[in-house]
């Protein structure tokens, strides 16, 4: 049989796991390829802008403003930032692949398969809407 690519990915995480079928062993073998972290995902919003909302006085006289004025979206920006740089290393794990297979999480499953190439698509076997970034690799092939 031929060797295999699973990708595994929530909004954070996304492992690449090789499958390979030796004829002189019963189970096929699973090995890690790539295991990326998104830092973007991770942390608070505070730590990622400049301007801390309230601390700066408005203008004019008087007490400051302290307002925080709008978030123009920031955080569905970064949502779309992450799935873009999810999709985008997918696409380059499978590039010379015949067959892989995908497991994402609900939250961003059909946003990373709109914004794959349509190659990655067309090669693509099964894609599991699920969140497998945390189970062992073991259970890993129950799922495809």
């Amino acid at each position: 049989m031929a060797d295999k690519l699973i990708v595994v990915a929530d909004l954070g995480h996304l492992k690449a796991y090789r499958v390979t079928h030796d004829p002189m062993e019963i189970k096929p073998r699973i090995e890690l390829v790539d295991d990326i972290e998104l830092v973007d995902a991770h942390g608070k919003l505070l730590d990622k802008v400049t301007d801390k909302a309230g601390r700066f006085p408005g203008l004019g006289t008087g007490p400051g403003g302290m307002s925080i004025g709008e978030n123009h979206n920031l955080l569905l920006e970064m949502d779309r930032r992450l799935v873009k740089q999810i999709a985008e290393r997918i696409d380059q794990l499978v590039a010379n692949e015949n067959i892989w297979y995908l497991a994402a999480s609900n939250e961003v499953n059909s946003r990373v398969l709109e914004s794959l190439s349509q190659r990655s698509r067309q090669t693509m076997m099964k894609n599991v809407s699920a969140d497998l970034t945390k189970i062992p690799k073991s259970e890993l092939l129950s799922y495809f």
